[in-house]
Protein backbone atom coordinates (compact mmCIF):
# COMPACT_ATOMS: atom_id res chain seq x y z
CA UNK A 1 0.00 0.00 0.00
CA UNK A 2 2.75 2.18 0.62
CA UNK A 3 4.32 2.49 -2.72
CA UNK A 4 0.94 2.47 -4.35
CA UNK A 5 0.78 5.93 -1.74
CA UNK A 6 4.23 7.22 -2.99
CA UNK A 7 3.00 6.65 -6.77
CA UNK A 8 0.28 8.81 -6.52
CA UNK A 9 1.67 11.23 -4.08
CA UNK A 10 4.19 11.63 -6.89
CA UNK A 11 1.56 11.98 -9.36
CA UNK A 12 -0.28 14.89 -7.61
CA UNK A 13 2.81 16.67 -7.10
CA UNK A 14 3.68 16.77 -10.59
CA UNK A 15 0.18 17.94 -11.33
CA UNK A 16 0.01 20.76 -8.96
CA UNK A 17 3.11 21.92 -10.40
CA UNK A 18 2.06 21.97 -13.59
CA UNK A 19 -1.22 23.99 -12.94
CA UNK A 20 0.92 26.62 -10.72
CA UNK A 21 2.23 29.28 -12.81
CA UNK A 22 6.00 29.80 -13.47
CA UNK A 23 6.18 25.92 -13.24
CA UNK A 24 6.02 25.64 -17.21
CA UNK A 25 3.02 24.00 -17.37
CA UNK A 26 -0.24 24.80 -18.82
CA UNK A 27 -0.69 27.58 -16.19
CA UNK A 28 1.62 29.88 -18.15
CA UNK A 29 -0.87 32.24 -20.04
CA UNK A 30 -0.26 34.99 -22.19
CA UNK A 31 -1.00 38.24 -20.01
CA UNK A 32 -1.09 40.04 -23.81
CA UNK A 33 -4.25 37.18 -24.65
CA UNK A 34 -6.67 39.19 -26.40
CA UNK A 35 -9.59 37.19 -24.57
CA UNK A 36 -8.34 38.16 -20.70
CA UNK A 37 -11.89 37.23 -19.31
CA UNK A 38 -11.18 33.63 -20.87
CA UNK A 39 -7.37 33.61 -19.51
CA UNK A 40 -8.35 34.49 -16.04
CA UNK A 41 -11.08 31.90 -16.26
CA UNK A 42 -8.79 29.22 -16.74
CA UNK A 43 -6.65 30.68 -14.15
CA UNK A 44 -9.67 30.29 -11.67
CA UNK A 45 -10.27 26.79 -13.10
CA UNK A 46 -6.04 25.90 -12.36
CA UNK A 47 -6.70 27.28 -8.88
CA UNK A 48 -9.49 25.41 -7.94
CA UNK A 49 -8.11 22.36 -9.47
CA UNK A 50 -4.49 22.79 -7.55
CA UNK A 51 -6.45 23.24 -4.50
CA UNK A 52 -8.46 20.24 -4.64
CA UNK A 53 -5.21 18.17 -5.88
CA UNK A 54 -3.46 19.59 -2.81
CA UNK A 55 -6.29 18.39 -0.08
CA UNK A 56 -5.51 14.72 -1.93
CA UNK A 57 -2.12 14.91 -1.51
CA UNK A 58 -2.55 15.82 2.28
CA UNK A 59 -4.97 12.85 2.40
CA UNK A 60 -2.05 10.58 1.83
CA UNK A 61 0.53 12.28 3.44
CA UNK A 62 -1.87 11.86 6.45
CA UNK A 63 -1.77 7.85 5.27
CA UNK A 64 1.60 7.88 5.12
CA UNK A 65 2.21 8.94 8.44
CA UNK A 66 -0.08 6.46 9.86
CA UNK A 67 1.99 3.78 7.97
CA UNK A 68 5.34 4.93 9.76
CA UNK A 69 3.45 5.56 12.95
CA UNK A 70 1.66 1.82 12.91
CA UNK A 71 -1.83 2.76 13.09
CA UNK A 72 -2.60 2.53 9.31
CA UNK A 73 -5.74 0.59 8.28
CA UNK A 74 -7.71 1.51 11.73
CA UNK A 75 -10.54 3.60 12.25
CA UNK A 76 -10.16 6.62 13.47
CA UNK A 77 -13.62 6.89 15.33
CA UNK A 78 -13.54 3.20 16.67
CA UNK A 79 -9.99 1.88 16.33
CA UNK A 80 -11.33 -0.99 14.92
CA UNK A 81 -9.31 -2.67 11.25
CA UNK A 82 -10.93 -1.03 8.20
CA UNK A 83 -11.42 -4.07 6.21
CA UNK A 84 -8.75 -4.80 3.21
CA UNK A 85 -11.26 -4.41 -0.10
CA UNK A 86 -12.32 -0.75 1.40
CA UNK A 87 -8.18 -0.03 1.79
CA UNK A 88 -7.93 -1.12 -1.63
CA UNK A 89 -10.52 0.85 -2.71
CA UNK A 90 -9.94 3.87 -1.04
CA UNK A 91 -5.96 3.70 0.23
CA UNK A 92 -6.58 7.15 2.02
CA UNK A 93 -9.27 5.77 4.63
CA UNK A 94 -9.40 7.12 7.84
CA UNK A 95 -12.91 5.04 8.61
CA UNK A 96 -14.74 2.19 8.73
CA UNK A 97 -17.88 2.13 6.80
CA UNK A 98 -19.82 1.67 10.29
CA UNK A 99 -18.18 5.31 10.63
CA UNK A 100 -17.54 6.93 7.08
Amino acid sequence: MRAALINERDRLVAQISALEPGHGGSADFDDNFADSGQVAAEQGENKLLAAQLRGELEEIERAMAKIEDGTYGRCETCGEAIPGPRLEAVPTARFCIAHA
